[in-house]
């Protein structure tokens, strides 16, 4: 996990990877703790996500709505193929900002076709 402080302590931006998605509670008490020191903007990288359930999913959904609580926004950086099909199954497409990678920040995911 990497961040930075801004002029008032709190990380504007705080990375993290995600490699296990097949594990909803580690998943969970990772994004809790990124999200602990209030940060501006959690970045989770799902790249590596192998696996990816629908537990998973719905936690994805928590913490994107404590950090919208909280101010600060969620962004899924270049998630994998099955990250895609679990957040589209779940009809959620259009509720996580997705990046590609290319820097390009968007509304909702990418096709899982």
């Amino acid at each position: 996990m990497t961040s930075t402080l801004d002029a008032v302590g709190a990380p504007p931006r705080v990375e993290l990877a995600i490699s296990d998605g097949g594990d909803p509670l580690g998943v969970l008490q990772r994004l809790d703790a990124a999200l602990s020191g209030h940060p501006h903007e959690l970045v989770v990288d799902l790249s590596g996500c192998r696996s990816f359930d629908a537990d998973t999913v719905r936690v994805l959904l928590d913490v994107h709505c404590e950090a919208v609580r909280d101010g600060a926004g969620l962004v899924l950086h270049r998630p994998s193929e099955p990250v895609l099909q679990a957040i589209t199954a779940s009809g959620l497409q259009g509720v996580f900002r997705v990046q590609d990678g290319s820097d390009d920040h968007r509304q909702g995911a990418r096709s899982a076709a």
